[in-house]
Formats: structure tokens, sequence, C-alpha cells
């Protein structure tokens, strides 16, 4: 799940973190913050260990999640 920052957010509150499994690859949802062309890395990095992953961009404006497709998918319509 990606985590889409918005300014407005208290500072206090950080929903990116993996706790409850020594490795986050080994949750079943693993949290990490929106980096925009940079999210590439992450849908690579799981198409190689993980292609199945499903991904969601969650936008903490909306409160609304969308799916964006599985590592695999989103790795491959990747462009360098």
């Amino acid at each position: 799940m990606l985590f889409h920052f918005w300014p407005g957010r208290s500072i206090d509150q950080e929903p990116v973190y993996n706790i409850g499994v020594a490795w986050p690859d080994d949750a079943r949802v693993v949290r990490a913050h929106d980096r925009g062309r940079e999210n590439v890395r992450l849908y690579r990095y799981f198409a190689e260990r993980q292609p199945r992953r499903v991904i969601y961009l969650f936008d903490e404006e909306t409160c609304t999640a969308r799916r964006l497709g599985t590592s695999s998918e989103l790795a491959a319509q990747a462009v360098d």
C-alpha cells in the first residue's frame, strides 16, 4: 500500500510502518510512501520476489484506496 502524502496531515501521524514481522516483505500489507516516479523501484523489487502482490495507492486527503495492479504488471509497464 503506497501512501500519498497530504500536506495538511498532522506531522504526528505516520501511516508508513511495518510492525509485527521481522522483515517487511513478510507483512500481509506492506506500507510505503508514494514516491512518484521512484515507485518503479518498489514495483521491480516485488516483481522479482512476489509478482502477484497487489499494489494500492492510498490518498490520505480523501481516505480512499485505488488498486494500481500487481507488482509484475506495474513493473512491466514502467518506463526507464
